[in-house]
């Protein structure tokens, strides 16, 4: 089953739910974004950039017990067959060394993504298994994380696969992967404004 949308309107119909007005509105305009999004017209032909450390990693999607009927499926099926392409970044200036070697981010939609937008950016974060992002937060941009691997932490919350997470703007967060796998993210920041993706990227 290839179709990215059936874990979508579950997503959607859990938001309904959300306490917070400024959640749900969020979490409904990403999903809205995600759903308007055709993977199978996407033609990338040349590399946008260099591969990092982790994105070895991602051949551990191959270690997947039936992949194929995850409930992001589509998501897994195009981060397979495109990821030497696109644009992996680290995002800091000055980033240590370990961390640099175990984790990355691509921009699929956004100012520098394949897919052009203005208001949001949507892209891929991998880390590598035993790998904890440490405490930081962003200052202008409300946060959501789709988790399309296996289970891993965002603070103290557990996300299984097709699980969402949503951290406001200002609050401090950290991502931590399972001892054994590596944790794979697709992640959508909304309320950039005029900032760069260099001034919402501040370890505490």
């Amino acid at each position: 089953h290839r179709d990215l949308h059936y874990p979508l309107r579950r997503q959607r119909q859990m938001c309904i739910r959300d306490r917070s007005i400024e959640e749900r509105d969020h979490k409904l305009h990403v999903l809205e974004v995600l759903e308007s999004i055709d993977l199978k017209s996407l033609d990338i032909e040349k590399p946008l950039g260099q591969p990092k450390a982790a994105c070895r990693k991602i051949s551990e999607f191959s270690d997947f017990n039936n992949y194929e009927d995850h409930k992001l499926g589509a998501v897994l099926d195009f981060l397979l067959k495109n990821y030497r392409v696109f644009d992996w970044r680290h995002g800091y200036l000055e980033i240590d060394r370990t961390l640099a070697d175990n984790y990355a981010f691509t921009e699929i939609v956004g100012r520098n993504g394949i897919i052009k937008g203005k208001d949001i950016s949507l892209g891929f974060v991998l880390l590598s298994r035993d790998t904890i992002y440490p405490d930081h937060f962003h200052k202008y941009v409300d946060e959501t994380y789709i988790n399309i691997g296996k289970a891993c932490r965002i603070n103290e919350r557990k996300l299984n696969a097709g699980d969402i997470g949503y951290i406001a703007r200002g609050q401090v967060h950290r991502i931590e992967s399972h001892s054994q796998y590596p944790a794979f993210l697709l992640y959508s920041w909304t309320g950039m404004g005029n900032s760069s993706m260099e001034d919402n990227l501040k370890f505490v």
